[in-house]
């Protein structure tokens, strides 16, 4: 068997498995993205969570024979101005897209 005497590469061994275990137990806590998407098995995209520095999003959505998506999508747009509306919702049906819906 190999065998290293090496005290520094022991000494930098032990450093990598303290950064390892830092950074599993931090994952543990929170993951932290813009997007998340969840694909199936044949890599086609089902969920995506999505977020910028104005929207947050939501998307579920199937693929119809026909080519078509179907799904939906929750959806909310920080208003362009202080007194501008919030942007809420938009659907997606039959390749047809929903409306966004204005708050306040």
């Amino acid at each position: 068997m190999f065998e290293v005497r090496r005290p520094e590469i022991w000494s930098e061994l032990a450093s990598l498995r303290r950064g390892l275990a830092e950074l599993k137990a931090g994952l543990a806590d929170q993951v932290t993205t813009q997007q998340l998407v969840v694909t199936d098995g044949d890599g086609v995209e089902r969920v995506a969570v999505r977020a910028d520095e104005t929207t947050g999003s939501v998307l579920v959505q199937v693929d119809s024979a026909a080519g078509e998506t179907t799904g939906v999508e929750l959806c909310a747009v920080e208003p362009i101005d202080d007194g501008g509306p919030q942007m809420l919702g938009r659907s997606v049906s039959g390749g047809r897209g929903g409306g966004l819906v204005a708050k306040g």
